[in-house]
């Protein structure tokens, strides 16, 4: 899964440049650094669980898709963060798009044997988002996402 994962991560990251303004890249959280694959990879394994008719890959593409899609809320209006995007790469784009609104909009509790219930959607949400860290297949994780910060030009106001 790790394998797949990167090469549907390396598609969005071309896209992204395809589509997004060269001015604003530079202040865009671009998916992935280390620690954010070794995580999202362990959610991709413990959908693959419930959702074992959907591929490896179109599992990677709705977590990817949503990573972006709730972190680059700014480029809402633009093409990017439409399914368009990811509709010619994978195998079964309604399922896809499908397990992208389930993850945002849904839950998903599970109970583990000897443990609490979770709801692994609102974990994900929940990582994506604050970058929190979650308990996955009963493995305590604390990871926290990186984002590069904005630089703001400040205005001078001159008083009339």
């Amino acid at each position: 899964m790790d394998r797949k994962f990167r090469i549907v991560e390396t598609f969005f990251s071309d896209k992204i440049y395809e589509i997004i303004p060269k001015k604003h890249i530079e202040n865009i959280n671009i998916c992935c650094e280390e620690d954010q694959i070794e995580l999202l990879v362990l959610f991709a394994e413990e959908l693959k669980r419930y959702f074992s008719q959907m591929t490896d890959k179109d599992i990677c593409i709705a977590l990817i898709y949503t990573f972006y899609a709730l972190s680059l809320l700014e480029y809402n209006e633009q093409k990017f963060l439409r399914p368009t995007i990811y509709e010619s790469y994978a195998d079964n784009p309604r399922a896809v798009n499908d397990l992208y609104l389930a993850i945002t909009t849904e839950n998903l509790r599970v109970q583990r044997p000897g443990a609490e219930s979770e709801d692994i959607f609102s974990v994900i949400r929940r990582y994506m988002l604050q970058g929190e860290g979650s308990i996955i297949g009963g493995k305590k994780r604390r990871k926290t996402r990186t984002r590069k910060t904005r630089t703001r030009k400040t205005r001078t106001r001159t008083r009339k």
